[in-house]
Parts: C-alpha cells; sequence; structure tokens
C-alpha cells in the first residue's frame, strides 16, 4: 500500500543520507604558496571521481567551495550540508615527491572512519586518487559495479607534466580577466603538445577560447580556434562532459542559444558537477 511504499522510500532515502560524502578542500602545505592551484586541481578531481559512484551521494564542487581554507569541524559541515561523512586531508609537493593525508570523518561523531598517508612520487598522483577513491567505498561498505570500475581507473593522461600544465589552465581561466585567460590557453596549448591525445586540456582550451570571445575580444578566430580544440576532445572522447561543457560555452558566446541549452544539459547529465 502506499504507507509502505512511503515507508521503504523513507529507508531508502535515509540509507543514502548515510553514505553522502563532502570532500572538502585539502590543506596546502607546500612551501610555494602558487601550488593552490595543485591543491585545487586534486581536490577537485577526487570530486569528479566520487561523483562517478552510483552508491554515494557527493556534494558538487560548488556546494563545499565556501568552505575553502576555513577552519571548519566534520559535525559544522555535516549539520549545514546534511553530509553523513567528510573526506579531508592536506598535500605537500616537494620537487617530484608528493605527499597527501586524508581521512574520512563521521559528521555525527567527528571520529575518523578511514585514515591513510600516501607518500609518493608525482607521477603516481593518478595512482593515488584511484587508491583513495577506493579506499572510501570500501570504507562505506560501497561495490563499485564494473562500469564504475573502469571510470575510475581511467587516466586522463600518462603525462604528470601535462596535467601539471592542465591544472594551471584551469586555474588561470576561473579568473576570466584578459591576461588570465591568455595564460590559461597557453597552459592548455603546453599540455596539449606534451600530450596531443588528452582531452581535458583540449576541452580546457575550448572553453576559454569560447569566454575570450564573449568578454574579450569578439573575432572569429577565437571561436574557430575552440571549436577545433572541441572536436579534437570529442573525438577521442564523445561522452566527455567538459567538451560538450566547451561547445555550450562556444554557442553561447556566438548567440546560438539553443544550441548552448542542449549541449549544457547534456553535459550535466554525464556529469552533475559540470
Amino acid at each position: 500500500d502506499s504507507g509502505r511504499m512511503s515507508g521503504l522510500g523513507a529507508k531508502q532515502a535515509a540509507a543514502e543520507a548515510k553514505k553522502s560524502v563532502a570532500v572538502l578542500y585539502f590543506q596546502n602545505l607546500s612551501s610555494a604558496k602558487d601550488d593552490e592551484y595543485f591543491r585545487d586541481g586534486i581536490t577537485e578531481d577526487l570530486i569528479t571521481e566520487l561523483l562517478k559512484i552510483k552508491g554515494l551521494h557527493v556534494f558538487t564542487r560548488s556546494a563545499v567551495l565556501a568552505y575553502r581554507d576555513k577552519p571548519v569541524s566534520a559535525p559544522q559541515v555535516g549539520q549545514e550540508l546534511s553530509a553523513a561523512y567528510v573526506l579531508e586531508g592536506s598535500l605537500r609537493r616537494a620537487g617530484d615527491r608528493l605527499r597527501i593525508n586524508a581521512q574520512l570523518l563521521d559528521t555525527r561523531t567527528g571520529h575518523g572512519v578511514w585514515a591513510e598517508r600516501y607518500d609518493r612520487e608525482l607521477k603516481d598522483i593518478f595512482a593515488v586518487q584511484d587508491e583513495i577513491t577506493r579506499s572510501i567505498t570500501q570504507a562505506l561498505r560501497v561495490t563499485l559495479s564494473t562500469p564504475e570500475e573502469k571510470a575510475i581507473s581511467r587516466k586522463p593522461t600518462e603525462n604528470v607534466r601535462a596535467y601539471d600544465y592542465y591544472l594551471r589552465g584551469r586555474s588561470y581561466a576561473r579568473r576570466v580577466t584578459r591576461p588570465d585567460l591568455e595564460l590559461a590557453m597557453e597552459m592548455y596549448d603546453r599540455a596539449i603538445e606534451l600530450d596531443p591525445n588528452f582531452a581535458l586540456a583540449h576541452a580546457g582550451l575550448g572553453i576559454a577560447c569560447g569566454v575570450y570571445h564573449e568578454w574579450h575580444e569578439q573575432n572569429p578566430r577565437w571561436t574557430e580556434k575552440g571549436l577545433a580544440a572541441c572536436a579534437r576532445a570529442l573525438a577521442l572522447d564523445a561522452q566527455l562532459p567538459d567538451a560538450l561543457a566547451a561547445r555550450a560555452r562556444i554557442a553561447y558566446a556566438t548567440h546560438n542559444h539553443a544550441e548552448a541549452i542542449d549541449y549544457a544539459r547534456r553535459a550535466i547529465e554525464l556529469k552533475p558537477d559540470c
């Protein structure tokens, strides 16, 4: 009956709430202040990886951005976001070495559910992200499907220097000033030179070109460059949300609003944090 169905729905909602995770921006313990782009990138990519797992409810970047570099407790975040768990940690990069501390906390008690320290070479960053993701699913007893296993195991690039340039580009692009967007495009171009098959870097370049055209210089060269970057990204990965978002950005910049809406919807369907 309807009452029984309502009860089942409430139980299901409660079960899902128990597996809700807020990933807070890791602390940057590196000596270089400009390493914040790297800290931000690693944190956001962890969010993206966890969002691929249907058995978890993961809060998007926009939901946790307000807590960036602010002293907050797990119970506070739990109360404000209705998150059952918080992932927090710190990151230190020195040359080619990388140290990451991560811990998963129960927001009701503030007690740790899982914790680990990773002392690795920088080239192992994708393996560390993979291990953290899997450890969280194991701690919360979430079973990964075969497609989810493949999705979180897939590396965006084999070239860690290209990845570093990509993260720099993403950080510059968000500031949207003319010099920052020009730096962003330069960073993406460098990433692509190191790995021509780095689809995310092509997509990032497409977005930067679209924003540059919209905000700073209405010149066809930017939309042409952006569309070429999008085409390359989609040729490498036809379902890449970032590439679809880039196409939406360029369509918007050229006042093709219906097309922009279509691409944006497709991007969000594939990646809620897009």
